[in-house]
């Protein structure tokens, strides 16, 4: 009995499968993760490290969705280094919200 149960389900399943009726839309994205993003605790920028900051604007993945910051941003937390991260990442061109800046979680 579980056998025939079995086949019968695969032959209403497999050919909606195999059809395509079940197909996902592509949607290829890519994003990206960092973390402690402002370099160490001696540096003397104010906004993201440098060298993070080039890699971004030379090398930003086709398709990037999203840059998440995780640990501690800014080494300082002033007015001053928070907007230079924001004018830092408005030179992306990635969205937040469908606006060119990202107001997001306080930034």
């Amino acid at each position: 009995m579980k056998n025939n149960f079995i086949t019968v389900l695969s032959a209403i399943l497999f050919p909606a499968f195999s059809t395509g009726l079940i197909a996902q839309p592509d949607t290829s994205y890519s994003f990206i993760v960092a973390g402690h993003a402002y370099g160490a605790h001696a540096g003397e920028n104010i906004g993201l490290h440098p060298p993070f900051l080039a890699k971004l604007n030379q090398d930003m993945p086709p398709g990037t969705l999203a840059i998440i910051l995780t640990g501690d941003i800014v080494n300082q937390s002033t007015p001053e280094s928070w907007a230079q991260v924001e004018t830092e990442l408005d030179a992306t061109g990635i969205l937040c919200d469908g606006q060119p800046r990202c107001q997001c979680n306080g930034i």
